[in-house]
């Protein structure tokens, strides 16, 4: 064999070896959100035709709790289990568990009743209220607070639910938005607007306190933080509040901190039509700052994932990529020498 057929048989090879670290490395980090620095793995969801995944939370061992209006279910790469079935299909709404109490609570929009039951014992499940449109829920010094719209869809209103009923803490006008408690107890919410944008708002964790048991709080009450195009979820995760805007192109996930917004992560499922982003996060098992994705493809094929977004790991796909790319680098350079 001629130094030249041998040239040839080694660049061969190395092309083909390249092509395949290439293809292990987009499969190693295609996923529907992108966010700088950061890796995003996504677990897809199978739901029964015709539901809609509308509640997201994440449990302390890691696991996924979805509501789809069907189920209320737990999720983790191995697959799902239904932790309690709705009798009939409905409209869901949220789904959280409570760390204070050990309860997942769940709502659902077509008859606007509120349910819990013991993570460690779902046969236990309860009625809560009855609460019209509701639509989310946050917990503060482990009680638990929702929000909900009227029957007009034109202002929202925001009640701590207690053993006895429940009890109006703040309006706003407005269809309901995202709420969520900051780590001193005030309330950030975020009215759902029929206009190009909307604001964030706060009121203190003062106000709050003092609302309980009589009165209430009106938009004018608040302190407005910034305008914004929209949100459909919210959560603080470590101290700053993140929200989904899906009023934005690409659709993406923004952070509110120091008196400014910025984007963390972005949609960029090639070729997907009609994304969304609904509720953000944070797994406290892993660390990743987890997101609700819903789109379709081409051939009309819905698709749900979590994507699940965190600081890049050594892995052998990465190392393979790298070595690779290394070892191409240099054999290419020597072949230019030659």
């Amino acid at each position: 064999m001629t130094l030249k057929e041998k040239r040839l048989i080694n660049l061969y090879r190395l092309l083909t070896v390249a092509a395949l670290a290439s293809t292990i490395c987009a499969g190693a980090y295609a996923a529907a959100m992108y966010s700088p620095g950061l890796n995003t793995i996504d677990l897809q969801i199978t739901v029964p035709a015709g539901a809609f995944v509308s509640g997201f939370d994440v449990l302390p061992n890691g696991h996924y709790l979805i509501n789809d209006g069907r189920a209320i279910r737990e999720v983790s790469p191995t697959g799902s289990v239904a932790l309690y079935t709705f009798g009939s299909p409905v409209w869901g709404t949220f789904v959280r568990y409570n760390p204070a109490d050990g309860k997942v609570y769940f709502g659902e929009s077509s008859r606007g009743n509120i349910f819990a039951f013991s993570y460690t014992s779902p046969s236990d499940a309860a009625f809560v209220a009855n609460i019209p449109n509701n639509f989310d829920m946050d917990f503060r010094d482990g009680r638990p607070y929702v929000v909900a719209s009227n029957a007009f869809w034109t202002e929202s209103s925001i009640c701590l639910l207690g053993e006895t009923g429940s009890d109006l803490i703040a309006t706003s006008d407005g269809p309901s938005g995202p709420l969520a408690f900051d780590s001193d107890g005030s309330l950030i919410y975020i009215p759902a607007s029929y206009g190009p944008t909307t604001q964030i708002i706060r009121w203190s964790s003062a106000q709050v306190a003092d609302a309980i048991g009589a009165g209430a709080l009106a938009r004018a009450d608040a302190a407005v933080l910034t305008a914004i195009e929209g949100s459909y979820g919210s959560a603080f995760i470590d101290g700053r509040l993140m929200f989904t805007n899906n009023a934005v192109t690409p659709n993406a996930i923004q952070i509110y901190d120091g008196g400014a917004v910025s984007t963390f992560a972005t949609f960029v499922q090639p070729g997907a039509l009609y994304p969304f982003v609904s509720l953000v996060r944070k797994n406290p098992a892993t660390g990743a700052v987890c997101a609700l994705v819903s789109y379709y493809d081409s051939n009309w094929n819905s698709y749900t994932v979590i994507s699940q977004i965190t600081v890049p790991e050594p892995s052998s796909a990465a190392a393979l990529c790298s070595l690779i790319g290394l070892a191409a680098s240099a054999k290419l350079l020597r072949g230019r020498r030659k």
